[in-house]
């Protein structure tokens, strides 16, 4: 409908400039800017987070994205700061960051699934439209929870300074799972250090 409006604006009015300020109300502002943008609107409303009332406006980080990667347009923004722009933003308003928020939350780029990591590992874009770096996020993380697999656990523990061969990593898995369900959460490297001492000293 958005697409239409707009459409049938531009027609009626080729040289006039359009706008469009998206409310979050359904979960559709940036997906309706994509819209409003494609059958001709000239501008964007967005707030740094989607900061707005009730649900919120269209959110400036996921907007930019959205236009660069799937639209390959330009907003004109240096998108390496976006990642503490919304940091900043949110220690200003006192609201926290979702860890899953689009583009900017904290597990946007953590793998741990064995499909993900696996896929990560040969080819980066297979998990993410974009690479940390583009948005000034520290960088991805690949960690060890109940749905990893031998080849993530194995990277987990080469990047903290322990090396293990794919065997013994995937003998490692039962444990690791038991241990992730118990405690609810993914370990640390650390931890799974710790889990593969164990093993051997076990073995």
């Amino acid at each position: 409908r958005t697409f239409e409006v707009f459409a049938a604006l531009r027609r009626q009015a080729p040289a006039f400039p359009l706008g469009f300020h998206g409310h979050n109300d359904l979960g559709m502002a940036v997906g309706n800017s994509m819209a409003a943008v494609s059958a001709g609107a000239d501008s964007l409303d967005v707030t740094i987070g989607g900061i707005g009332e009730r649900s919120g406006n269209s959110p400036l980080e996921q907007v930019v994205m959205a236009l660069e990667v799937s639209e390959g347009v330009s907003a004109g923004i240096d998108t390496s700061g976006l990642f503490e722009l919304s940091r900043a933003a949110a220690r200003a308003t006192g609201r926290s960051i979702p860890p899953d928020r689009p583009v900017v939350g904290e597990s946007v780029f953590r793998h741990e699934s064995g499909v993900h990591v696996a896929s990560m590992l040969s080819d980066s874009n297979s998990y993410e439209p974009f690479a940390p770096e583009r948005i000034g996020a520290p960088g991805r993380e690949f960690v060890a929870g109940i749905s990893s697999g031998s080849r993530g656990v194995k990277e987990v523990l080469r990047a903290a300074g322990a090396d293990v061969s794919r065997q013994d990593a995937a003998r490692l898995l039962p444990t690791l799972r038991e241990v992730c369900i118990r405690r609810g959460r993914s370990l640390s490297s650390g931890e799974l250090r710790g889990l593969v001492a164990g093993a051997r000293e076990g073995a």
